[in-house]
């Protein structure tokens, strides 16, 4: 939206015409965004887990034996996530820290 509001004031439009553009775009992001939620259906009964199946899987959820654990996947994955999560933590700590010195 800034740099709508700014390419309109290099364009030399004036001052009282300047956020009309950035307002009806954000005004149609809201119907668009009104209208997809009013297409959002409830899910279909055929996709919900029959008697049967939850009867199967009862026994294994309630002793626990699932299969899990630290896998080297598992161990990449958090890697992938983190990493850069404790790099940015750390990048913003070190720059905020200029403004308590």
């Amino acid at each position: 939206m800034n740099y709508l509001r700014d390419w309109q004031r290099e364009n030399r439009v004036p001052a009282a015409e300047v956020y009309d553009l950035p307002l009806f775009v954000l005004a149609g992001s809201l119907v668009i965004g009104f209208v997809c939620n009013l297409l959002i259906a409830p899910t279909s009964a055929r996709l919900f887990e029959k008697a049967a199946e939850l009867e199967i899987a009862a026994p294994v959820a309630a002793t626990g034996n699932v299969r899990g654990g630290l896998t080297w996947g598992v161990v990449v994955a958090w890697s992938a996530v983190s990493v850069p999560l404790l790099w940015g933590l750390y990048n913003t700590l070190t720059t905020a820290r200029v403004f308590f010195d």
